[in-house]
């Protein structure tokens, strides 16, 4: 697990394009700094909403958008800058969602063809246990069933 260092944002405003990146985000934000390379990373966290975002000199690079829908983390989008695209950057943030912010991921109920492989390295990992589940009782069923009707895949630690 990474060491973050967590401090609240006093105003959203400061924060160099996040204000139009996210005009409706209030002051209870709060981040967390990592560092992976020359992009720095932070966590956002607001009122059910999570945004992983990557930065570099204070330009966003790259974010993963987390809906809180139960218990879970709903994958509501995922953005990576042309230059990053194909450098794990975009599965680095699903690892920091599942390892060291402990957070189980369910999938969307579409996915893209980039979303699908994100997920196809999730199963592949045996850091990670992945499984379909029906949103509505919260058990696992067979995984030719995802992303029909209620059931989604679901990602958490192994």
């Amino acid at each position: 697990m990474r060491l973050y260092e967590i401090t609240r944002i006093p105003d959203y405003k400061k924060e160099r394009d996040w204000a139009n990146f996210t005009p409706y985000w209030r002051n209870e934000d709060y981040t967390v700094h990592d560092q992976k390379g020359p992009m720095e990373v932070r966590v956002y966290e607001n009122q059910g909403l999570l945004r992983i975002v990557g930065l570099i000199n204070e330009r966003i690079m790259a974010y993963l958008t987390l809906m809180r829908v139960g218990t879970y983390y709903s994958v509501q989008s995922v953005q990576v800058a042309s230059e990053f695209r194909g450098k794990g950057v975009a599965p680095y943030f699903y690892d920091i969602a599942i390892s060291d912010l402990g957070i189980q991921l369910i999938s969307d109920n579409v996915q893209t063809r980039g979303g699908a492989g994100i997920w196809d390295k999730l199963q592949r990992n045996p850091k990670y246990t992945v499984d379909t589940i029906d949103m509505e009782t919260n058990e696992p069923v067979d995984d030719s069933q995802a992303y029909t009707g209620n059931f989604r895949l679901r990602a958490r630690l192994a």
